[in-house]
């Protein structure tokens, strides 16, 4: 099943009010080796695709240029496409940076903001960054991102799941704009499990 989804900037304000953030995201499971789907048993692919879509006709957020994807840490401090996964009926999750350069990270928690570790289960993260302008104005920016992941990597594939799907964007002016499926703090905060809105 597909999701499709809108992120909300946490607070609205002129600067950001032409840009839009949109996607879809969809689970599928499949038998490795007869290609049935949804039958859950040894042998199953869990595959998560992402995808996001970034409007800015203004071109007033700041992207990082292309470079030899690595792992880094810190990437939300400059506009990264986000995603927090974990099992329902649990404390444990994980969070992805995905940067428009190609750089990427996960990191693993145990309970909220506890227990903070590299996610060992992956040394590469595949992922396609694409960025368009208009023929109207060269200045806009229309980012998309996509990735592809085997779950099976970290969670069994019989486990329901719970995701958030963020974004930090940082605008050339220096300012930061934090959007989300939900809003549920008085600051943004998207460790809040409350704001796993989508169940897969």
């Amino acid at each position: 099943m597909t999701h499709t989804f809108t992120l909300l900037p946490f607070a609205q304000d002129e600067a950001i009010a032409q840009i839009s953030l949109k996607g879809q995201v969809q689970r599928e499971i499949s038998d490795l080796k007869s290609g049935l789907k949804n039958e859950l048993k040894d042998g199953l692919k869990d595959t998560l695709t992402l995808h996001y879509e970034l409007s800015d006709p203004q071109g007033v957020v700041s992207i990082s240029p292309s470079a030899l994807p690595a792992r880094r840490d810190g990437l939300w401090q400059a506009t990264c496409f986000e995603f927090f996964l974990g099992a329902q009926d649990s404390t444990r999750y994980w969070e992805f940076n995905l940067s428009p350069a190609g750089h990427w990270n996960v990191y693993q928690f145990e309970d909220y903001r506890q227990g903070m570790q590299i996610e060992p289960a992956w040394d590469e993260l595949p992922f396609r960054v694409r960025l368009t302008g208009t023929t109207l104005d060269p200045r806009a920016n229309n980012v998309t991102v996509d990735l592809s992941l085997d779950l099976t990597r970290i969670l069994p594939a019989s486990v329901p799941l719970e995701l958030a799907i963020t974004t930090v964007i940082l605008l050339k002016d220096g300012t930061a704009s934090y959007w989300s499926l939900t809003h549920c703090a008085p600051q943004p905060d998207f460790h809040q499990k409350q704001s796993f809105a989508i169940r897969l």
